[in-house]
């Protein structure tokens, strides 16, 4: 694979949505890691918040704009409107950036495939940074995703040409992008080592309900079911798998909190798995409402 040098500027953007606890930490801290000579425009939007954030990014030099459509996915295209740099790079509002972050993701672009390249995250709980530390090491078991949209680094053109319709998507937007990403023969990679902070001073039942409830994971049991995410993720989400990992879930729990020492994962791991039947259970209900509402309509029209 030929190679390419590092990225000599970016632009950088956020899109955020009631962030002002956390902005005056996670911009300077994203000031102190980047150079300033490498950062082009600061592109930040606001998802009609309705505390301080857009003036606190105004403050720390950002350009605000206005999220139309709402959501992760009207906020990216958003913001993707307003990058002109042939590489961009995008941080979520409440996350601590690794100071290692720069230049080590950015280097990662050096292939020419590789069109996304990403750190990863850990949460601030300690219970939870250290549950979420075992979900890597233990990915075929536990099965969770190592992608996000938190503390990347793009190539331009290419998500240009692949981000049509993200503001459709409230949630999901990294998956579809990845699987969009994969579909044209492209590459998106994470580093492992460059942990940076999610500032989550929740405990872990609110997380699971949080990250794994029927609001969000309806969006995922839809794409899924239409193959709209990478190949790896559409069989988690069928009934199938959701129901065999609930089944499992004690014996798992209890394994992984004897080999890792953790005791609190033997309640964690089928809590989440619970969470997820049940938000499955949800969307199932819905669909089938919606089936309902479209055979009436269609008989009433042919009346």
């Amino acid at each position: 694979m030929e190679e390419r040098g590092l990225p000599q500027t970016v632009d950088i953007v956020m899109w955020a949505k009631d962030g002002a606890a956390f902005l005056p930490f996670t911009l300077k801290r994203i000031s102190e890691v980047l150079p300033e000579k490498v950062v082009h425009e600061k592109i930040f939007v606001d998802d009609h918040s309705v505390d301080e954030s857009a003036s606190i990014a105004d403050s720390f030099g950002w350009s605000v704009y206005d999220n139309p459509s709402g959501g992760i996915g009207g906020g990216f295209k958003e913001a993707l409107k307003h990058v002109d740099c042939p590489f961009f790079a995008s941080f979520e509002q409440d996350l601590l950036l690794s100071r290692k972050w720069w230049p080590t993701v950015p280097l990662l672009m050096r292939k020419k495939r590789v069109v996304v390249a990403q750190g990863w995250r850990l949460p601030s709980h300690p219970v939870l940074n250290a549950i979420e530390k075992v979900t890597v090491d233990f990915k075929p078991v536990i099965g969770a995703p190592l992608y996000s949209i938190d503390n990347n680094v793009y190539e331009t053109e290419v998500i240009r040409k692949l981000a049509g319709g993200l503001e459709k998507f409230h949630y999901a937007v990294d998956s579809v992008l990845l699987a969009r990403i994969l579909d044209a023969g492209f590459t998106w990679v994470t580093e492992q080592s460059v942990l940076s902070i999610h500032l989550k001073p929740v405990g872990f039942a609110e997380y699971i309900r949080g990250r794994y409830g029927a609001a969000r994971m309806a969006e995922y049991f839809t794409l899924a079911s239409r193959k709209q995410l990478p190949p790896s993720e559409v069989e988690k989400f069928t009934f199938k798998h959701v129901a065999t990992r609930l089944a499992i879930s004690p014996l798992v729990g209890l394994a992984l909190s004897y080999v890792k020492r953790q005791p609190w994962l033997s309640i964690y791991y089928p809590m989440l798995r619970i969470q997820l039947f049940k938000s499955f259970k949800e969307w199932i209900k819905i669909e089938g409402n919606k089936k309902t509402v479209k055979h009436v309509t269609r008989n009433g029209s042919q009346t």
